[in-house]
């Protein structure tokens, strides 16, 4: 694979580390205070309303919210780190670092949709900067 494939893969593992980092530290510093009594009451509900689930254990939706939550920085700490794994392997095997870039770049435009549609503007940069690095690791260079 070409040294600036490698590079714009390599960046984009870096990428997806720092922006599972950034969730996290996101995740411990907490929500903002609510403004007004009504999102006193909100934040009341969403922390202290048990639903009823399978298992017998009641979870909040702020329990369910903090699970997603840490989940995603998980798995986006697990493409990085996957990544730089493999990329090791890259000068020996080509089609497998052209492999693993199209199906991290795909999976990275999954995220960025859904990023765009249900999230706000800050992890859908660092989810679409990601894509386009392993977007552009993904290319075949001319011959």
């Amino acid at each position: 694979m070409p040294r600036r494939q490698l590079i714009v893969f390599t960046i984009g593992c870096w990428v997806a580390i720092l922006t599972a980092a950034v969730h996290v530290a996101g995740h411990v510093a907490g929500p903002t205070p609510p403004a007004n009594e009504t999102e006193r009451q909100l934040m009341n509900l969403a922390n202290n309303y048990q639903l009823a689930v399978p298992g017998g254990a009641g979870r909040s939706l702020m329990d369910f919210m903090n699970g997603f939550s840490l989940s995603f920085a998980v798995l986006l700490a697990l493409i990085g780190t996957m990544g730089l794994m493999i990329r090791k392997r890259s000068h020996q095997d080509g089609p497998l670092m052209r492999a693993v870039s199209r199906a991290l770049a795909a999976g990275g435009l999954v995220l960025v949709v859904i990023s765009m549609t249900y999230w706000f503007v800050v992890p859908s940069l660092f989810l679409a900067l990601m894509t386009v690095c392993f977007l552009l690791a993904a290319v075949t260079p001319p011959e």
